[in-house]
């Protein structure tokens, strides 16, 4: 995945948040979206499966396919409602400027300032 790649996820993982934040979402909508949440993650735990895990070693990879197959479809509905929510907000790709790490200028200035007073060499 390349840079825009993660910043349009973490675009997604924002609005996702925001999407629960929002006073004006309805609390059906996020308690839906919660609840799908939460019953794949007790799929996903449990023993109980549409192909159980502990059959025969043979067919052990296919038994995880479907916890696999659950995880990927919930992943990409959040994403969808991240990115929906996102769009629609217009929020900004990436982190804004407010975000970002500012760079501690004094330590330069004052390493440079004492480069003035040493001679330079011929």
């Amino acid at each position: 995945m390349n840079i825009v790649g993660w910043f349009r996820f973490y675009r997604n993982a924002q609005g996702l948040i925001a999407f629960f934040r929002d006073q004006a979402v309805s609390k059906w909508h996020k308690a839906g979206v919660a609840a799908m949440t939460f019953f794949t993650a007790i799929y996903v735990l449990s023993p109980l499966d549409l192909i159980p895990d502990v059959l025969a070693p043979a067919i052990l990879l296919v038994a995880f396919l479907d916890d696999l197959g659950f995880m990927a479809i919930c992943f990409l509905v959040l994403n969808q409602i991240g990115m929906r929510y996102a769009e629609s907000h217009q929020l900004p790709i990436g982190p804004s400027n407010d975000q970002l790490p500012r760079p501690n200028l004094s330590d330069l200035e004052s390493a440079c300032s004492g480069a003035d007073q040493h001679p330079r060499a011929p």
